[in-house]
């Protein structure tokens, strides 16, 4: 078989692991040369069954059409083994779109990110899956604790986190002390209730995008944990921050994921909420 006629299942072989749900989330994380040994690998595969099936392509034009199929092909493409190689190629183009409709590939994502993942994205998948707030802190030392909006895709390249912020605060440079600043979860709930009010937005609407290259540090945020933190260890520290404002939020908010409403703990008030990180840091 002439060689550039492989390059056609090898192409075949490219585009079926680069998009089939299985395989697309390793193609990002595979070296230039894993990558196309798997390539070739799924290619053999291809042209093995391109193979086969021109053969009894060529055994039925016998059979029953007098080799007038075979005639004709020879006659507009005389090249040997272009009939297998473009098989092969058109096989590896028609399969992900034949097997993806079978496979859940938010599932295969999540069983890809717990398995090879790496701990940003297992930490944000989890997350995502419990429903639990991060805290994010920035190289600016700009502060957001809040909901992360968009789920983990292990076939691309993270290079921002997305987030429904619930607070948000900065770290004072020279203490590193949290200073809470501004509440989102009043004006979250007005949206949910009254969207003609603002435009018909939608709490998506106030997503916060952050790049994950200006990230310091980043980690789960838990209110009823923090509150026996407070419990544990005591107040007096969160007298010191005499800017923090003294409401807590509404204990009543909307679920981002499911859309439904559905009661929980009470928040911590900002004086504990900035005991709690002050110790952690």
């Amino acid at each position: 078989m002439p060689y550039n006629v492989l390059l056609l299942p090898l192409l075949g072989g490219f585009w079926f692991v680069s998009r089939w749900h299985y395989t697309r989330p390793y193609v990002k994380r595979e070296s230039g040369q894993r990558l196309v040994f798997l390539s070739a690998l799924v290619g053999v595969g291809l042209i093995a069954t391109a193979w086969t099936l021109t053969r009894a392509i060529v055994w039925f034009d016998i059979e029953h059409l007098g080799g007038w199929l075979g005639a004709s092909w020879r006659w507009y493409v005389p090249f040997p083994f272009a009939g297998s190689g473009l098989l092969s190629l058109a096989l590896g183009l028609a399969a992900p779109e034949i097997l993806n409709p079978r496979m859940d590939a938010e599932e295969r994502h999540r069983e890809v990110v717990k398995s090879d993942g790496d701990r940003l994205e297992v930490l944000l998948d989890r997350a995502i899956d419990n429903k639990w707030q991060v805290s994010i802190t920035m190289d600016s030392g700009k502060v957001y604790i809040g909901y992360v909006s968009a789920p983990v895709d292990p076939a691309q390249e993270r290079r921002y986190i997305t987030l429904i912020p619930s607070v948000s605060g900065y770290r004072d440079p020279k203490t590193h002390i949290l200073q809470l600043t501004t509440d989102y979860t009043q004006v979250l709930l007005n949206v949910d209730h009254e969207a003609s009010r603002f435009n018909n937005m939608t709490r998506g609407d106030f997503e916060v995008i952050i790049p994950v290259g200006s990230l310091r540090s980043i980690n789960v945020f838990d209110q009823t944990a923090y509150q026996l933190f407070n419990e544990i260890n005591g107040p007096d520290e969160a007298e010191a921050i005499e800017s923090a404002p003294s409401a807590a939020p509404s204990t009543e908010r909307r679920n981002t994921y499911g859309g439904k409403k559905k009661p929980h703990h009470a928040w911590p008030t900002w004086k504990r909420l900035i005991q709690v990180f002050r110790r952690g840091n």
